[in-house]
């Protein structure tokens, strides 16, 4: 525990003390009591081996805390701070002023105790620390916050990179669809091309067959007078099959 001792005293009389160690330190707080001026209001700090002595001198009396050296010194005062004000609302100083020793450790004991055990192990009596871990929780936070923002705009470019590759996939799709169209719309024309070729060619040779491929059979001569020069395919077309 930081805290190992503390005490209200007039001069080097002990009006009240709470200690969680034993050691030499209320001889050696003992002596330093007697070396502190009552009339002067000051705050003061000795260093005695691997601990500290911090003490607050008001209204003729003096609060003082013995703790770890390592313990933060804003601390220890607040702490001297916090039983200096506790002590005047609680205690008449006029009569702690004429108070005989260990007068008040049956009243304020307890909450030199409670204080003890407050500012040495809760982080919230250390204030300054209490705003440092608030002011990182906050950082935190932040951090957090910017983190979520940060992946919320990864995956709205993500859904904007999809969708533009859709938007890619769709015109290229597209314009495969018109190519194709226009390959089965070109075969069509192609096949039109072709039967219309190949009824030509079935007519040219019918009419061949029939008239000849100089066409003379089928001039209007003498034969076909009698028909009024009207030529009878049908009739030429059987003839000529027969003489094949």
């Amino acid at each position: 525990m930081p805290i190992f001792y503390a005490v209200v005293a007039r001069g080097n009389v002990v009006l009240c003390e709470h200690s969680v160690a034993t050691g030499n330190f209320i001889t050696v707080s003992s002596v330093i009591l007697g070396r502190i001026s009552p009339t002067e209001t000051r705050r003061m700090s000795y260093a005695y081996d691997t601990h500290t002595f911090h003490y607050i001198v008001f209204e003729g009396l003096t609060t003082m805390v013995m703790c770890d050296s390592e313990f933060p010194r804003r601390l220890a005062f607040g702490f001297l701070d916090d039983i200096k004000a506790r002590f005047s609302q609680q205690v008449d100083l006029a009569e702690a002023k004429q108070a005989a020793a260990f007068a008040y450790n049956a009243t304020f004991g307890s909450v030199l105790a409670q204080q003890v055990d407050f500012f040495s192990n809760d982080p919230s009596a250390d204030k300054i620390q209490m705003a440092r871990h608030q002011l990182e929780q906050g950082k935190q936070n932040i951090q957090g916050n910017i983190s979520q923002i940060l992946d919320r705009d990864e995956k709205i470019d993500l859904m904007v990179q999809q969708s533009e590759q859709l938007k890619e996939q769709t015109y290229e799709f597209k314009e495969q669809s018109k190519k194709l169209k226009c390959a089965m719309l070109l075969r069509s024309v192609k096949c039109w091309i072709i039967a219309l070729l190949l009824v030509a060619i079935i007519v040219w040779l019918i009419s061949s067959l029939v008239c000849g491929f100089d066409y003379s059979d089928c001039s209007g001569d003498d034969s076909d007078s009698s028909n009024g020069g009207v030529i009878d395919l049908p009739t030429r077309l059987f003839h000529s099959i027969s003489q094949m």
